[in-house]
């Protein structure tokens, strides 16, 4: 028998399974020059338990969940199957000296094979682990989620760790910070696995193709160096080496101290170096954070390292410009109020079909426009050059459809309101809430003080723009102090009875709390004059301080209750405040189905009422029914306070936890039971054992107090003598109690 007729018969009987450890399988996939091309070797099928992956090629099919943190070692090649789904939900380390290869098998958005990956607290979304810098990390196709952990990169550093090495040819990228690191570069400084505190340096990033989204945090770059430390004047993360040679990027940064590209912020003189940033082609957009003063450079006051623009268009610090003859504009472009696009002589911009540029801002055309697409220049503020219009549409006027412009649908000629919203859908337009100076006194000093009286939904968010500072023309006021006049509907149907999110929150009017952060923090009184705030919702994994108030200090709020809302984020959470930071007086208020999440698994810095706690304050009268996730005992934590006292929650509406330490773990709370909040005696307790107070309760009706309801009186009839317990008949807790006439002497 001839030996090729002896290895057919060998190879008719190999199982199918084994075709690809002999090599014999093809695996379809696109290079990193955008390529189809085949791998005829040797593969690991992805599975839920793999975590880790040595040298060789990995496939993912189907929908995977990895629960556990991957480990990377050697040189890793994964294929993203058409249609597969793989998640990693402790994200995927890539420590220096080992590489990480992404590749998907198609470019059509609706088959591509996706990856999320989520760091833990101080590891990468992808990357370097606590106290490591990044290998080296190649994305070449695939729709890409990722968001690092806290104190670490999405793509890059794990805490400490710098950017290493990341190149993305292609695919859809969203990469989002995590807290104080970079999107894409360092970690925020800390130290390394030998003792020695390092900074987060940007690495090396390298874009030629794709799309990116990088979302940063505060005091980092979104792309570059992660957050110095606030306990030393050393180590804020430099900029590293960035490189953009095409693509559509958006960078945007956080919102406090924070860059769109370059060096992360320092603290004393310790600033970050702005780094070596290359543009070569493509179309990037920066938007820079709350405080900064530039777009690209550093954070803080260091050196902004280098820039050099050669082709491509580009814009930031509010302008748009292009670095080459010509351009072809293949993504939607708009241009707010005070934003500038320049074209100079001899160049051409392309709008292809498809795309729409908005223009609220100016157009200084030198050049000219060859529009395939559309263009809405409702302001007139296209000047000069020539534009020429093809087969696309060019606007001077807003195409109105129900009172909103159908292309860029945010602006209007005038303002109606409805609910204290702009009728016309206008984005950051509210009613301004009713100033008064001479009905209501707040102090003590006997003369009537500045409140603002709030009857709609607009109206509150306007009240949270004057405290955050966040209003056009309107002079910051944290000392601004509010007072309810109704009840306050946002959202509704925000969660079901169970405290359920309804749908993804997409459809839902996003809050934004009075009070942001420790710098635009509530300082004055918000009387909720007994009425209720229902369906706020928030929810973003990465932010803190949330709630109706958001972060607190010196002030007090009372009289109010928030019903049928939702907060998500990752810590300093509660329904009445986030994050107290000292002299806070919370006062008769509640929490009615409002759901506390908390998107991380420490179980400190939230509650059903109140999130972090810190000195001297007080919370009071109040009770929790809503579900909190991950919470401290009692939902409703209280520490170092001179008076705490008082307070009720549900027994079914919290998990048990600890509370950053022995030392803060007086939360003077009662847990109860839904048959004693519906008798009336929680209502009747909340009242300090009277019937006169705010809280009300209609026994039989109202499943939980309120402040609406009828009185709660507990004891004997005054009409009978018959002992009734809780009631709303006219009661008194003695017997006898009449006069020596008969009558009843209550």
């Amino acid at each position: 028998m001839s030996l090729a007729l002896c290895l057919c018969l060998v190879m008719s009987y190999v199982p199918l399974m084994s075709l690809t450890a002999l090599g014999a399988d093809v695996v379809v996939y696109i290079n990193e020059n955008g390529n189809s091309t085949t791998y005829t070797g040797a593969y690991t099928e992805v599975t839920s338990g793999l975590t880790t992956w040595s040298d060789g090629w990995y496939v993912v099919k189907g929908d995977v969940t990895v629960a556990e943190r991957i480990t990377v070692s050697g040189t890793v090649n994964l294929i993203l199957a058409d249609g597969a789904q793989l998640t990693a939900n402790e994200g995927i380390c890539v420590n220096q000296g080992n590489t990480f290869i992404v590749y998907a098998q198609s470019e059509d958005k609706a088959t591509m094979g996706k990856l999320t990956s989520t760091g833990t607290d101080y590891n990468a979304g992808i990357g370097g682990n606590k106290g490591n810098d990044n290998g080296t990390v190649i994305i070449n196709g695939g729709i890409i989620n990722i968001t690092g952990g806290k104190f670490a990169a999405g793509i890059g550093g794990g805490q400490a760790g710098h950017g290493g090495i990341v190149t993305i040819n292609g695919g859809i990228l969203t990469v989002n910070a995590g807290r104080f690191g970079a999107a894409i570069g360092g970690g925020e400084c800390g130290y390394k696995n030998n003792g020695k505190m390092s900074s987060g340096d940007g690495g090396n990033v390298t874009i030629n193709g794709g799309e990116v989204y990088a979302n940063g945090a505060s005091r980092a770059a979104a792309i570059g160096g992660g957050s110095g430390d606030n306990r030393v004047e050393s180590y804020a993360g430099s900029g590293g080496k960035l490189t953009i040679n095409d693509g559509y990027v958006v960078v945007k940064a956080g919102d406090n101290y924070s860059i769109g590209i370059g060096g992360g912020y320092g603290f004393g003189t310790a600033y970050g170096h702005g780094g070596e940033v290359t543009i070569n082609g493509g179309m990037l957009l920066i938007y820079k954070g709350k405080y900064s003063s530039a777009s690209i450079g550093s954070a803080s006051a260091g050196d902004p390292g280098t820039l050099s623009i050669n082709g491509g268009l580009v814009f930031y610090d509010n302008k748009c410009n292009l670095y080459s003859d010509s351009f072809d504009l293949t993504k939607d472009l708009k241009l707010e109020k005070g934003q500038t696009m320049t074209l100079n002589e001899g160049q051409t911009l392309r709008v292809n079909e498809g795309v729409t540029i908005i223009n609220h801002g100016n157009v200084v055309n030198n050049g000219m426009i060859l529009n395939l697409g559309v263009i809405e220049d409702v302001n007139k503020n296209i000047t000069g050059g020539v534009v020429t219009g093809l087969n696309g549409v060019f606007y001077t006027e807003h195409p109105y459809k129900n009172g909103a412009c159908t292309v860029c649908g945010a602006t209007c000629t005038s303002h109606v309101f409805e609910n204290g919203f702009c009728a016309h859908g206008c984005a950051g337009i509210y009613e301004a809430a009713t100033e008064t100076n001479d009905k209501y006194y707040v102090d003590s000093d006997k003369n009537p003080d500045q409140v603002y009286e709030i009857a709609n939904a607009g109206q509150l968010y306007w009240f949270a723009g004057l405290v955050n500072g966040t209003l056009e023309n309107v002079q910051q006021n944290e000392k601004a102090n509010a007072i309810l006049t109704a009840d306050i509907v946002v959202n509704k149907n925000v969660v079901d009875n169970q405290g359920n999110l309804i749908g993804d929150g997409s459809d839902f009017l996003t809050w934004t709390p009075i009070g942001v952060d420790n710098i635009n923090i509530f300082q004055g009184n918000f009387n909720g004059n007994g009425h209720t705030v229902s369906g706020l919702y928030f929810n973003d994994p990465k932010d803190d301080c949330v709630g109706l108030i958001g972060a607190g200090k010196s002030c007090t709020i009372k009289n109010v209750g928030v019903v049928n809302s939702y907060f998500g984020a990752v810590d300093d959470i509660g329904a009445i405040l986030g994050f107290n930071y000292r002299k806070v007086t919370i006062l008769n208020c509640f929490n009615l189905n409002t759901t506390i999440i908390k998107h991380a698994t420490t179980t400190d810095g939230v509650g059903g009422i109140t999130g972090y706690v810190s000195s001297y304050s007080s919370v009071n009268n109040c009770f929790s029914t809503g579900k909190v996730n991950n919470a401290i005992t009692g939902a409703i934590p209280v520490s170092k306070v001179y008076d705490s006292k008082n307070n009720y929650y549900l027994d079914t509406s919290s998990k048990k936890g600890t509370f950053y330490g022995d030392s803060y773990n007086n939360f003077a709370t009662t847990p109860t039971t839904s048959e004693k909040f519906a008798s009336g005696e929680i209502a009747y307790l909340l009242n300090n054992s009277s019937p006169d107070g705010i809280w009300r309760q209609t026994i039989g009706e109202d499943a939980y107090p309120n402040f609406s309801g009828e009185k709660v009186y507990y004891g004997y009839s005054c009409k009978t003598g018959e002992f009734l317990g809780y009631t709303n008949e006219l009661a008194h807790p003695t017997q006898p109690h009449y006069d020596e006439n008969g009558y009843c002497a209550v």
